[in-house]
């Protein structure tokens, strides 16, 4: 829950820096009271508060969050102050812990509303991308083409540009100068906007390497219209990358890459004459792919 100022304390704060201004102007003698008063309340209790418990996330994410460099990280990105309190508790002993315990969750204090909403955005993201590192350790293939994830609140947009020479600095025309270009898509939307991926540079959490996804821009965000918003200014960088490419490198273009169809899924097959008794018109037949037989 977030804490702020009475309407009493602002209003004696604004009262001592009037009384301030005219005893500095020697219109008046300084109220020493007014003055104290107005020292008191710039204390910790004048920071923002929130809480963000952890201790049913991921065990990877988990002693992610609670480390003192990532904690450093977020209070860099979002201006809020995080500290780990509580203790890990399992669902089986929740129910017994003891008065005055709490299962583990992240504190986090801030100048302002903001900082703690943007403290909250980068813990969700660091979540996410734990997860998201979790699935290929399972084994589960990397989504293809489109880079649709199935969590909440992220999009990833490929970049397509795998068969650029290096004289074509792919990663680079994405950034930008000093990143400006992924930061213009953050100040225009309010989303997180990072390069991700094969090439990127980009360290994911967890496993501090390069995810083994194709080059893409990742953004994230809770409200589904700052996801779309950003997503589709991703699109148009993209898109311009694209265009510059294909002028300087005509022979290069490749059309999209077909996925072959997997087993259990239907692909269309048209039937000519050759192949069809006698009599009968050529037809166009939607078949279930089967899998490979041992063997073949």
């Amino acid at each position: 829950m977030y804490q702020s100022k009475s309407s009493l304390e602002v209003a004696v704060e604004a009262a001592a820096r009037v009384d301030a201004v005219l005893a500095k102007r020697g219109k008046i003698k300084p109220n020493p009271i007014a003055t104290a008063l107005a020292t008191a309340n710039k204390s910790s209790t004048d920071l923002f508060q929130t809480e963000f418990e952890i201790n049913d996330v991921p065990l990877t994410a988990r002693n992610l969050l609670t480390k003192g460099i990532t904690q450093e990280e977020i209070n860099h990105f979002s201006g809020a102050s995080i500290s780990t309190r509580g203790r890990y508790v399992t669902p089986e002993d929740r129910p017994k812990l003891p008065k005055g315990e709490r299962p583990l969750y992240l504190f986090i204090q801030g100048p302002n509303k903001q900082s703690l909403d943007l403290a909250i955005q980068r813990i969700d993201s660091l979540i996410k991308e734990v997860m998201e590192q979790e699935k290929f350790k399972m084994g589960i293939p990397p989504p293809m083409i489109t880079m649709q994830t199935s969590l909440p609140g992220m999009e990833k947009v490929i970049i397509g540009l795998d068969n650029a020479p290096p004289t074509f600095d792919v990663r680079n025309k994405v950034l930008g100068p000093a990143g400006a270009n992924l930061q213009y898509i953050s100040n225009e939307t309010g989303a997180v906007v990072t390069l991700r991926g094969r090439s990127s540079g980009y360290p994911e959490a967890g496993t501090g390497q390069e995810s083994p996804e194709p080059l893409h821009i990742c953004v994230e965000h809770q409200k589904i219209e700052v996801l779309h918003a950003a997503r589709q200014l991703a699109f148009n960088l993209v898109e311009t990358i694209q265009q510059e490419f294909n002028q300087i490198h005509p022979q290069l273009t490749q059309p999209p890459m077909q996925m072959p169809p997997q087993p259990g899924q239907l692909q269309t097959v048209t039937l000519q004459p050759d192949q069809l008794p006698p009599g009968m018109v050529p037809t166009t037949l939607q078949l279930p792919v089967l899998g490979q037989q041992p063997g073949q």
